[in-house]
């Protein structure tokens, strides 16, 4: 699977509608660590995924660990023209 989408409790019914069993997601590739790509595995969800293995990049095993921090781009709206 890539990206664990959001942790709210109907995850699992909506998998069941696409015949996709959450217990049988062995592997979830991780592209970035924003809440709608990982909040599925989060210490919160209900463990839809909690035999899965994650991989993720080396970059995002650094945000992960607190080793680096994201750059947030500000006042970003001024620099626009509509």
């Amino acid at each position: 699977m890539i990206d664990a989408g959001y942790n709210y409790e109907r995850l699992g019914e909506k998998m069941g509608w696409l015949n996709i069993d959450p217990s049988s997601i062995q592997h979830i590739l991780i592209t970035h660590q924003d809440t709608d790509h990982v909040g599925a595995v989060e210490r919160d969800s209900d463990g839809l995924f909690r035999d899965a293995k994650l991989y993720l990049s080396e970059i995002e095993n650094r945000y992960m660990t607190g080793e680096r921090r994201r750059k947030l781009l500000r006042h970003i709206h001024s620099h626009l023209k509509c």
